[in-house]
């Protein structure tokens, strides 16, 4: 199977495949005239890759599965673990965030303190929020997205943020 008939099987674009194959899970031979030959069992191989990136997986989590320095039953032990804590996260968040919309008119009237000593003692009790650390813009729209699909609300892309996004990734002349 050629890369294109690959692009179509599995519904990914060329570059994810190429990804995979310079990341090493993958390593189609090529046929005499350089083009990539992929045999069933890549396809299967490329077919688990996905599941498992869907699914919140590493690229070295699954090469270590791949090349059999884990188990599966403990790599998704792990994963399921960090996804009940994302989530513990989310609805920690979400809860608060309910409350200061429910109380503050505008950012100036936040009383951040108050939520702040709310944050510190619910994390005392074993509640998870977010850790404070920089994110990017593009971090952040993902972010906004997906807890807008969480919600079950349909989120449009922030142009703001893309536009952002592309300028602060690009190089400077």
């Amino acid at each position: 199977m050629k890369i294109n008939e690959l692009e179509d099987l599995l519904g990914v674009s060329k570059a994810t495949i190429r990804y995979y194959e310079d990341q090493g899970l993958v390593t189609p031979p090529r046929t005499d005239n350089g083009y990539r030959e992929y045999s069933d069992e890549e396809v299967q191989l490329f077919q688990k890759i996905i599941v498992l990136r869907k699914l919140g997986l590493g690229i070295p989590e699954i090469r270590d599965l791949i090349d059999g320095k884990a188990e599966l039953h403990d790599v998704l032990e792990y994963n399921m673990e960090r996804l009940r804590t994302r989530q513990d996260e989310i609805a920690s968040a979400m809860d608060l965030c309910g409350k200061i919309e429910a109380e503050a008119t505008d950012f100036a009237s936040i009383d951040s303190p108050k939520y702040l000593k709310h944050i510190y003692e619910n994390e005392q009790k074993g509640a998870h929020f977010a850790e404070t650390k920089e994110i990017s813009v593009r971090q952040l729209n993902l972010a906004i997205t997906l807890l807008g699909m969480l919600a079950g609300a349909p989120v449009i892309q922030n142009k703001q943020f893309s536009e952002h996004s592309k300028r602060a990734t690009s190089t400077p002349p």
